[in-house]
């Protein structure tokens, strides 16, 4: 199975730069031509949250038509930009709404069970994941299911040394998903995230974690202990995710533009 991850993606109104400097619409439209492609095509394709700048209305609208270009299903979760009732609206077939109000979702139609976990709360920087989230992944994971299990979110379950975005991380319920992870571990494959828009990889007892970049605009590393939060014009990038049994889930870091090349090598 292939998956691609797009993340953080940051789609703005028209005419409107991020942060005076980046078209984050036109970074998102390359995107999707350059995940078209791919060869082979992916079978899903996953949108790991902040989607949207502002959860305006006519992002998600630009958003919709893009994902309409793909020739494979594509699901989402929110990230802290994006606006729950406004995904609802304008992308019915890519989020799925739970008891509780949060967008989270479980997929068993591929040879990989993909389950999205919202982290948001609305209005905040910061996630979290609450008794309702909580409860709804136990039941998930408790199911009987031959199928190992692939688990999205937006803000990342672990510490990157990242200071200004590790402040922004989950806040509460995250020593309960640890656990929950920690019971299950056996059947995850992976957890894949965002919001950090850097490319990170951690370990969550045992099981890979898999932060993606963002297709909008990178933030400066810095691992300094003084927050520093400056984006810079690095290549926008996105994930590539393979699946097999025999093996297991590999990941490959995709540069949304094109470069010169391939050349032999002799």
């Amino acid at each position: 199975m292939l998956i691609v991850q797009i993340s953080d993606m940051h789609v703005s109104v028209p005419g409107k730069l991020f942060g005076r400097h980046i078209d984050s619409r036109a970074s998102f439209e390359r995107a999707i031509t350059r995940v078209l492609a791919l060869d082979p095509k992916p079978d899903l394709v996953v949108l790991s949250g902040d989607l949207a700048e502002t959860g305006a209305g006519q992002e998600y609208d630009f958003i919709a038509a893009q994902i309409a270009r793909l020739p494979c299903p594509a699901l989402a979760i929110p990230g802290n930009h994006d606006l729950r009732e406004e995904m609802l609206r304008k992308l019915p077939r890519n989020v799925q709404g739970q008891d509780g109000g949060h967008l989270s979702f479980a997929e068993d139609g591929f040879p990989l069970r993909v389950i999205g976990l919202d982290t948001i709360v609305p209005g905040e920087v910061h996630g979290e994941i609450c008794e309702h989230r909580l409860a709804w992944l136990r039941g998930v994971l408790a199911k009987d299911s031959s199928k190992p299990a692939m688990i999205a979110m937006h803000h990342p379950p672990f510490t990157t040394g990242f200071v200004a975005m590790d402040n922004y991380g989950i806040k509460r319920g995250l020593g309960e998903f640890r656990a929950i992870i920690a019971e299950h571990a056996a059947k995850i494959s992976a957890i894949v995230c965002g919001h950090v828009h850097r490319s990170i990889i951690g370990n969550l007892s045992g099981v890979p974690v898999v932060i993606a970049p963002a297709t909008s605009f990178p933030f400066k590393l810095a691992l300094g202990e003084k927050p520093s939060l400056r984006f810079i014009a690095e290549p926008p990038q996105f994930m590539v995710h393979k699946w097999s049994r025999d093996a297991g889930f590999v990941s490959h870091v995709a540069f949304v533009d094109e470069f010169p090349g391939p050349y032999p090598l002799s």
